[in-house]
């Protein structure tokens, strides 16, 4: 009875340890090769890109210039968790399909139910299911299991890196923008960016406007120490995180 009491609280820890951490995949589809070592290396680069982004625009806004968090291996590196699929890649327009060949822990969990979010790069994909990439937002209650899914076939690396930022921000619980940033900057959450393969597009052309920065610094994901129903937006109190818009929208 100690034994079982010992590992039930063992249990409990790791899961609480591992809370408000992105999980990253890459999804295999039966007729798609299996990843290289340069596959991984870019999906990672493309994370910490996007982690380093919110850190950035956070510091611009007056904003500690802090970001979200990893799911780490005991080495502290990315953890990447490699998903064969059971279907082709032509399959999984239907994107939906994907969330339920997750691994344990990524997927919903009936029993031990958290607020998770997953970013799943989808190889060979050009796009998912017809738009540039897609974000699943699944809540109930105060608890939300929202995953961005990201094609891995894009015709130029910045595009694949706008994509993973603006999805992951929908995971975030953030809707589209619709102010007219900067000259010559883009904000990332505009509904549609045309690229332009003759503009030389930058990593810092991209931003998030003062509003957004101020959802994102309060954000649980990016406050460890925050419970979900403390997360206030202005006048508003929600305990839904992930059906959050950016007031004014």
């Amino acid at each position: 009875m100690k034994y079982v009491m010992f590992v039930f609280l063992v249990l409990v820890f790791l899961i609480k340890a591992e809370a408000n951490v992105i999980h990253t995949v890459y999804f295999q589809p039966t007729d798609q090769p299996a990843p290289t070592k340069e596959n991984i290396r870019e999906v990672k680069s493309t994370m910490l890109k996007t982690q380093a982004f919110y850190s950035r625009e956070l510091k611009r806004h007056g904003h500690t210039p802090k970001t979200f968090q990893f799911e780490r291996d005991a080495a502290g590196l990315i953890v990447v968790h490699i998903v064969k699929g059971k279907h082709n890649l032509r399959t999984y327009s239907n994107f939906f399909l994907i969330r339920n060949e997750l691994p344990p822990g990524i997927r919903d969990d009936p029993l031990w139910r958290k607020n998770k979010i997953s970013v799943v790069f989808l190889a060979g994909a050009k796009d998912i299911a017809g738009k540039a990439g897609k974000a699943e937002l699944k809540c109930s209650k105060n608890i939300c299991n929202n995953i961005a899914y990201i094609p891995t076939n894009v015709d130029r690396k910045i595009k694949t890196f706008q994509i993973t930022i603006h999805e992951v921000e929908h995971t975030f619980g953030l809707g589209h923008n619709s102010k007219k940033p900067p000259r010559g900057k883009s904000f990332v959450m505009v509904s549609r960016t045309i690229f332009d393969l003759n503009d030389p597009f930058k990593l810092t052309d991209f931003l998030l406007d003062a509003d957004e920065a101020g959802l994102i610094n309060d954000h649980p994901f990016f406050n460890p120490n925050l419970s979900i129903p403390d997360y206030e937006v202005g006048n508003l109190s929600k305990t839904v995180w992930g059906a959050l818009k950016v007031q004014n929208r």
